[in-house]
This record gives C-alpha cells, structure tokens and sequence, in this order.
C-alpha cells in the first residue's frame, strides 16, 4: 500500500466519525424534541398554576370576609343573596384549584407522544378555566367590598 493511502485512513476515518447525521442520530434528535415538546408544555401548564396559586388566599381572605358580611346582614336581608352568590362563587373557585391539583399528574412516557400532547393541551384548557374561575371571583368581591 502507498504510503500516502496510508496517512489518509485515520482522516477518513476520524471524518466519518465526526460527520454527518445517521439515521441513530436522527432519531434521537427527534427524541429529544419530542422530550424538549413535552416539558415544554408541561412548564406551560405548571406556570399557569404557579400564577394563580398565590392568590388563592386572597380568594380564602374574601371568602372569610363574604361569611362575616353574610353574618352581620342577616340571612333575610336585602344583601343577603347577592352576598350568598358571591360565596358560591368563591367557594367554587377554590374547590376547582384544588381538584385541578389532586388530579393532575405527569403522564408516563408509555403513553406516546401524541397521547401526552394532547393531554397536556387538555391540562392547560383545565387549568386556565380554573385561573378564569380564580380570578373572577378575586375580581367580584374587590367590587362587592370595595
């Protein structure tokens, strides 16, 4: 063999090695956009939440304040059923926050791609219902007491 064959085998070889996509590679590069998709709308989703968390004590602190108008008025007032609406209101926005939490879960991988994303497209509609719940109700007792 000639000598200058020779010494263009190792740089063959390393540009083999180092170029170019295989069909492995490609795969995982679909993988890990796969995995990069799915965080993604997962943080989507926990982000939504982490919003409105915060202010679900200012649902519970409204709450509070609702009962005690509704005690001090009077079950036969005037105010009595608006401030009773307000409750409901109030109390299902807290109660959607918290049976949005117990049943969220980070759906394992077994499921498939397509399946996750359209759970998680399920999630955000969920979880944005309930923020629209919060912050309603939020948005009607600043009106009622202030």
């Amino acid at each position: 063999m000639n000598i200058k064959k020779i010494y263009w085998l190792p740089v063959l070889a390393f540009l083999y090695a180092c170029g170019g996509t295989t069909n492995t590679d490609a795969a995982l590069n679909d993988e890990e956009q796969e995995a990069q998709k799915k965080l993604e709308m997962y943080e989507a989703v926990i982000e939504v939440h982490n919003e409105v968390m915060p202010k679900m004590e200012d649902l519970y602190q409204y709450r509070q304040l609702a009962d005690q108008r509704l005690d001090s008025v009077g079950e036969d007032s005037e105010d009595a059923e608006a401030i009773k609406n307000l409750v409901g209101d109030l109390e299902s926005a807290e109660e959607g926050m918290m049976q949005w939490m117990r049943q969220f879960r980070r759906p394992n991988d077994s499921l498939g791609f397509e399946q996750i994303i359209k759970y998680y497209e399920l999630e955000m509609e969920r979880v944005t219902l309930v923020q629209d719940s919060v912050l309603n109700g939020i948005s009607r007792a600043k009106q009622y007491f202030d």
